[in-house]
C-alpha cells in the first residue's frame, strides 16, 4: 500500500488515472506486490494528484502481510512507527499527462 501525506494530514492515494496515462505513455510497470529473487530489482513510477499547496509532502509505502506483525523490527510491528520517506527535496513534476484516445 502507497500513500502521501502533507504537513496538515491530508492523505492521497496513488491515481489510476495518472497511473494509467502514464503507462500508455512509458509501458506497463509491474506490481509492488511482486516477489524478487535475489539480485533482482524494481522500479516502479506512481502518481498521485496533489494540490499546489500541498507541503512537507512524505511518502509511505507498507506492507499488508498480517505475519509482519510478529516480526521484531517490521514497521508493522507492534512497538515500531512507520517508515516515511521524506519528499520536499524531490523533483515535483507538475506537468499533466492527457490520456490517450481510444484505440491509439
Amino acid at each position: 500500500m502507497e500513500r502521501l501525506e502533507d504537513a496538515n494530514g491530508r492523505v492521497y492515494a496513488p491515481s489510476p488515472e495518472g497511473e494509467a496515462a502514464l503507462m500508455g505513455v512509458e509501458g506497463q510497470a509491474g506490481s509492488l506486490g511482486e516477489p524478487l529473487r535475489p539480485g533482482q530489482s524494481f522500479e516502479k513510477d506512481l502518481v498521485f494528484e496533489v494540490p499546489k499547496d500541498a507541503s512537507a509532502l512524505r511518502l509511505l509505502i507498507t506492507e499488508d502481510d498480517p505475519e509482519t506483525v510478529l516480526i521484531i523490527g517490521h514497521e508493522n510491528s507492534l512497538l515500531h512507527r512507520k517508515i516515511y520517506l521524506g519528499l520536499d527535496s524531490a523533483p515535483r513534476i507538475t506537468r499533466e499527462i492527457s490520456p490517450l484516445a481510444p484505440g491509439h
